[in-house]
């Protein structure tokens, strides 16, 4: 499975570690970065409409994978975490700190050797 990850400007997540921790950790996912820049144009996000607005240097991007994954801290409309398409699917950290004590985006924890 070819999985393609792009990240806005509001979650700090080094796209290389993560895409080298995948590639480390499982075999059969071959992930890799979406270098194109992602930036959503509302404070909170409606899918549908975020997904027309997406550019077309992203849209080819997305060519070859099987699944494409948005990234992001701002919150959906709806306070949903995540929505997709089957294809392409925006997830949402938003309020993760309201949930849970673990740290997000602390992927350091995860490349430590």
């Amino acid at each position: 499975m070819q999985v393609g990850i792009a990240v806005d400007n509001t979650v700090p997540l080094h796209i290389p570690s993560f895409v080298e921790f995948i590639r480390v950790h499982a075999k059969t996912i071959h992930c890799r970065a979406i270098n194109s820049p992602l930036r959503f144009a509302e404070a909170k996000i409606n899918f549908k409409a975020e997904i027309a607005r997406l550019s077309t240097t992203i849209r080819r991007d997305f060519k070859g994978n099987d699944l494409s994954l948005l990234i992001t801290a701002i919150p959906f409309e709806d306070n949903f975490f995540y929505w997709g398409n089957g294809r392409i699917y925006i997830i949402s950290f938003s309020d993760w700190h309201m949930l849970t004590t673990l740290p997000p985006m602390d992927w350091r924890i995860c490349f430590a050797r």
